[in-house]
């Protein structure tokens, strides 16, 4: 990778619009603020330095340039140029040659003459042009650049190099993704296909935070399992045919939840077309009153990414799902979830306050009380099926749907 420094005038820059790609692959769209864009245009008027913009050097035949940093400025100077930014109605008088000039609330052509000519035609922008450069060694740029900026984690992701990266966005593709609630603003069908990736990576409950998920991706930068890519791809399809239009009952949280439910289902039983319109009657039915129930709306909306709340949410749905569809459950699942406070000060006692797995002594606050048999798995919320862990030991824990 080869870079070289010029300094381009204002103006100039404007003739490039048409030669220079604002939204290559790694790129989010445009989201600045009207705010922001005019505060860009009021340092420039005051003659105050913006940052560097970055530009690579292409050989394609529609573009010249493309973007790799600097897009959110380079929009508001092209929208300014055109007029269709005006100043801040809050924007002080410039001084140019010993005179104020009204600048409020004024487009580009309504600037005096003095002030376009002193203060645009005479500003200059530092151009970094970028080429000889891999699709991998620009994608790395443009994380680095942005590394601690305002982008999304999403969008952070987008820039990573690596073949998780690109994965995900052919994943975020699918047609299903046309019924859900929410727009695909700043990447976020490739963070909910991230979230439906480590969740199948780690077989079906996991932490999908923000933090995890960029692991994941530098984890499996080289190859992902194809695997994981086919069980996606499988619930998806399924997921595409029950719903047959457009769902505001597919937030972002119940999107994890109906994945997770049929990527479940889809592993241990066979589903038939039949069953599509039965479980959609079901779900659509049913997911109104159950985010009237408190313990499922705390799972919905308090760490919604978290292992503890994805897990939460499972229960509760899969639960419902035997109940409605008995013949699905391979297993009979206990309809009490989790210890009451008599049984687990039984089992404190029983267990005389030691972790059941590293074998330290445990605070009369500092304990779990859990199934030895996975609930998920038909293990009975009993004594027998309990026991104390500390902690630490049952954060470990991790209990697989598959």
């Amino acid at each position: 990778m080869e870079t070289k420094q010029e300094n381009w005038p204002l103006l100039s820059f404007k003739e490039y619009e048409k030669d220079i790609n604002p939204t290559p692959t790694y790129q989010r769209s445009s989201v600045w603020k009207p705010e922001q864009k005019q505060m860009l245009i009021d340092s420039i008027l005051r003659k105050i330095d913006i940052p560097k913009i970055y530009l690579r050097e292409t050989k394609k035949k529609d573009y010249q340039y493309e973007i790799i940093d600097g897009q959110q400025r380079m929009r508001a100077i092209w929208g300014f140029l055109k007029n269709d930014l005006s100043l801040s109605e809050e924007a002080e008088q410039i001084l140019v040659k010993d005179k104020l000039f009204e600048v409020s609330e004024k487009l580009y052509k309504e600037l005096d003459s003095s002030v376009v000519v002193e203060r645009i035609h005479k500003y200059s922008l530092n151009i970094v042009i970028i080429y000889d450069a891999t699709e991998d060694e620009i994608a790395d740029l443009f994380y680095r650049l942005n590394n601690g900026t305002p982008l999304t984690p999403a969008e952070v992701r987008n820039a990573m190099p690596g073949e998780m990266k690109e994965t995900i966005k052919t994943v975020a593709k699918h047609i299903f993704f046309e019924k859900v609630s929410f727009a695909n603003r700043r990447f976020i069908y490739d963070q909910i296909c991230a979230q439906m990736m480590m969740l199948e990576l780690n077989n079906g409950l996991a932490d999908t935070r923000d933090r995890t998920l960029s692991k994941m991706y530098s984890d499996y930068s080289k190859s992902v399992p194809t695997t994981a890519i086919k069980n996606i791809q499988n619930a998806l399809d399924v997921l595409e045919k029950i719903f047959p239009e457009h769902s505001r009952l597919l937030n972002r949280a119940a999107t994890i939840n109906v994945y997770l439910l049929i990527s479940y289902l889809l592993k241990n039983t066979k589903l038939t077309k039949d069953f599509y319109a039965l479980f959609f009657d079901w779900y659509s039915q049913t997911e109104p009153e159950r985010r009237k129930d408190n313990e499922y709306r705390l799972y919905m909306s308090s760490s919604s990414n978290s292992r503890s709340a994805i897990e939460g949410r499972f229960r509760i749905l899969i639960s419902a799902l035997y109940q409605q569809f008995p013949k699905l459950g391979i297993i009979q699942l206990d309809q009490k979830r989790l210890f009451d406070e008599e049984q687990k000060m039984d089992i404190f006692a029983r267990d005389k306050g030691v972790c059941q797995k590293c074998s330290k002594k445990v605070g009369e606050r500092s304990w779990h009380a859990d199934h030895k048999k996975p609930w998920i798995k038909g293990g009975k919320t009993i004594l027998d099926n309990g026991e104390l862990l500390c902690v630490k030991c049952n954060l470990q824990k991790k209990d697989k749907l598959w």
